[in-house]
């Protein structure tokens, strides 16, 4: 009987060292105990940020710049598209939704993208500046009903917009406002035409949120024209420039629409 024991004990002795030994082998790299390869890490927002980067350093065209055209001056803003997201303005009052598109351009002295507007949806009757009359309103064709209203040349409509904005990275575009009251001392907002349009109604009242120069013109396009520095969140300024995609890009991994909407009118950008 003593000696069946001893030969149990051996035995279980046995297991419990070969057991000891197999938990504390050494792992391979990159595999985990279950014996499957570990997941890749995806790509970050900094790596794409990166190549973002190295793209413009390659392309000597990026920037900002001034030209005439038919007389009148025209500034042009070239750059890479980056993240999108949506930003409402007077959600109290059910306010315009604007689709803000990231631009990151050459500009030395920025570190981050500027904001620009793609499009924008209206609400009916609703108007950014109270003196607008409801007649203008209806005169300008628009009825009882919300309607979209897109700053890039092609795009009609909000489905389309984020279509091509669905991917940081994706475009080449290219800001550009020309006219009359366009200088290459910056632009005089108060001679914006077509006088009656939704474009300088938008533009006209958000140019106006920050103070002037000493020339008297104001607002973030002035800013980045005379400083070369534009804001970092939507709440602190944006620019509404007519925009045109010059060519698709396929520099990030698709990150999709951001469709939480940012509220300002004296809110936090989350």
């Amino acid at each position: 009987m003593t000696a069946i024991r001893k030969h149990i004990l051996l035995i279980l002795f046995s297991l419990g060292l070969s057991l000891l030994v197999f938990l504390n082998r050494p792992q391979a790299q990159g595999v985990t105990p279950d014996f499957l390869p570990a997941p890749t890490a995806p790509a970050s927002g900094v790596d794409c940020k990166e190549k973002i980067l190295a793209a413009l350093e390659d392309n000597s065209q990026n920037g900002l710049t001034y030209q005439i055209q038919d007389g009148a001056g025209s500034w042009n803003l070239t750059g890479i598209s980056g993240k999108m997201r949506t930003f409402q303005w007077d959600s109290y009052r059910n306010g315009p939704v604007f689709d803000l598109v990231q631009v990151y351009t050459r500009a030395q002295t920025r570190g981050y993208p500027l904001w620009a507007a793609a499009g924008v949806r209206m609400p009916a009757h609703y108007t950014v500046h109270d003196s607008a009359s409801y007649q203008t309103y209806f005169a300008q064709g628009h009825g009882d009903q919300p309607y979209y209203l897109s700053f890039v040349a092609g795009l009609s409509d909000r489905e389309q917009i984020q279509q091509a904005f669905d991917q940081p990275g994706g475009q080449k575009v290219q800001l550009s406002i020309a006219g009359e009251y366009v200088s290459e001392r910056g632009i005089d907002w108060k001679g914006c035409e077509p006088v009656d349009s939704d474009y300088c109604y938008l533009a006209q009242f958000f140019e106006s949120l920050e103070p002037a120069f000493e020339d008297g013109l104001y607002g973030e396009s002035n800013n980045l024209i005379k400083t070369g520095s534009a804001s970092a969140t939507p709440l602190e300024g944006f620019l509404i420039w007519p925009m045109e995609i010059l060519q698709p890009l396929d520099l990030c991994q698709p990150a999709g629409f951001d469709n939480k909407e940012s509220h300002g009118n004296l809110g936090e950008v989350p």
